[in-house]
């Protein structure tokens, strides 16, 4: 009974870990941090910031919202007549559209203050 208990807290833990793991390490093979010590200046430290707000959101979250999305279509189609089961479907994929719009909003929050703390790179969110 125990061992139930800790393998369904753990396995989700496990899978995330797994899942995330290849990320990481492009992160850092890609040259996360701009500068070398003594010339590290506050637009290193604001393309620091910029470089790891593309790593989240290119790298991480727009294709594990895309396997959300994917994973809601497939349990809607396998939800047969279950009434509760449709209603559950539902409020998951309106936290899922409200979790994508919190995600742009901070994307835009985030580009502000780099951009008034005198920042300037392309705008390129979706490229």
């Amino acid at each position: 009974m125990m061992y139930t208990r800790f393998n369904k807290k753990l396995s989700p833990i496990a899978f995330v870990i797994t899942m995330i793991t290849p990320f990481v390490t492009y992160a850092q093979a890609s040259g996360l941090i701009p500068c070398d010590g003594n010339d590290c200046n506050l637009n290193s430290v604001m393309q620091l910031f910029n470089t790891l707000q593309n790593f989240f959101f290119h790298t991480l979250l727009l294709p594990i919202f895309v396997i959300m999305v994917m994973y809601l279509g497939f349990s809607y189609l396998t939800a047969g007549g279950k009434p509760g089961q449709h209603a559950k479907l539902g409020s998951m994929a309106w936290h899922m559209l409200a979790g994508l719009v919190l995600m742009l909003c901070a994307w835009l929050i985030v580009h502000t203050i780099l951009s008034l703390l005198g920042y300037t790179d392309t705008f390129r969110f979706f490229s």
